[in-house]
């Protein structure tokens, strides 16, 4: 199995993790396969109410999404992706682009060089990027081969139609 697909299964989900933040190994099992299927392929999972204890002990409840990822090549983490009350703007964007995302856009952002996809996850307030370069587009979807122009709408976050019954891509 290559660690760097963030593909997961039973025996990589870190239990002792989720019990800090007061979900159980019965809880995990108990969510619907939406979010079993997106927890072991490394996606969020929907919001869940989250519980944990701050270092002064007191107890902290939230809603939240987590995810899997990595630490190293054997052990798996949990992220926490909690609801905040705004936008965290952490990569300088302008007022017109923050408007674009909570209009449900994609944008294309350069940070620190690179090039990156950002998008608004509207539930949490968190503000997702992706690396252009880290995209890969298959030639070929439902049948139909892609020219380097569709590939490259793709790439960018545009919406692509193919002529397989007018269905969006």
């Amino acid at each position: 199995m290559d660690k760097n697909q963030a593909i997961f299964n039973e025996n990589d989900i870190p239990y002792k993790e989720l019990e800090l933040i007061g979900i159980s190994k019965k809880q995990i099992w108990s969510l619907d396969k939406a979010n079993i299927t997106a927890l072991l392929s490394g996606k969020r999972t929907s919001l869940l109410d989250l519980s944990f204890h701050d270092n002064n002990g007191e107890e902290i409840s939230m809603k939240g999404k987590i995810s899997l990822y990595w630490k190293d090549s054997n052990n798996a983490g949990v992220k926490i992706h909690p609801v905040r009350p705004e936008i965290m703007n952490d990569i300088n964007l302008k007022p017109k682009e923050l408007e674009r995302l909570q209009d449900n856009e994609i944008i294309t952002k350069t940070i620190n060089n690179e090039k990156y996809l950002v998008q608004l996850d509207p539930e949490t307030n968190e503000l997702l990027k992706t690396k252009i370069k880290s995209i890969s587009i298959p030639s070929n979807i439902k049948g139909v081969e892609l020219d380097k122009q569709q590939k490259e709408t793709l790439k960018s976050g545009k919406e692509l139609i193919l002529n397989v019954d007018k269905e969006k891509i």
